[in-house]
């Protein structure tokens, strides 16, 4: 996975992903610091949504990343990413990640699968589920993704 990765560089203050945008790519911090922005009255048929220091919700730091619901599906951003410094992110599509190990669901199930039977929890795999793993603090850096292998 770590040769399908993709590196982009942004400048402080530009946005990286725009809330309604759909969502395709997963992306992992390397250097800098990014802001989510969430508008809580954003309405995709009026306007694009405000990114302001009052819906600031969280800073992603080095080895953080964000955007991970892309791997699953094709919905909609549900915030705004920006970066607050000289930012460097690497980025994997949900293309590359479905091409090299399978739908997210059936990377899970294996996994699920393959756990002790003390370990196992619920096999079902929704929105909720993934949202709080998203929320989760789960730092990564690129030594994470040089370790796999597919």
């Amino acid at each position: 996975l770590a040769a399908e990765m993709a590196t982009e560089t942004f400048a402080k203050g530009e946005v990286i992903v725009r809330q309604g945008d759909t969502a395709s790519q997963f992306f992992v911090v390397e250097s800098g610091r990014v802001d989510v922005h969430v508008d809580q009255s954003f309405d995709p048929s009026q306007r694009a949504p405000r990114i302001t220091d009052k819906n600031r919700t969280k800073s992603i730091n080095e080895g953080g990343h964000f955007g991970e619901l892309a791997l699953l599906s094709s919905e909609l951003r549900t915030a705004s990413v920006r970066a607050s410094t000289h930012t460097k992110v690497l980025t994997l599509s949900r293309h590359d990640f479905e091409r090299h190990l399978g739908h997210l669901e059936d990377v899970i199930e294996t996994a699920h699968t393959n756990q002790s039977p003390s370990r196992r929890q619920s096999s079902s795999l929704d929105k909720s589920s993934l949202e709080s793993f998203a929320e989760e603090e789960c730092p990564l850096s690129t030594d994470d993704f040089d370790a796999l292998e597919v």
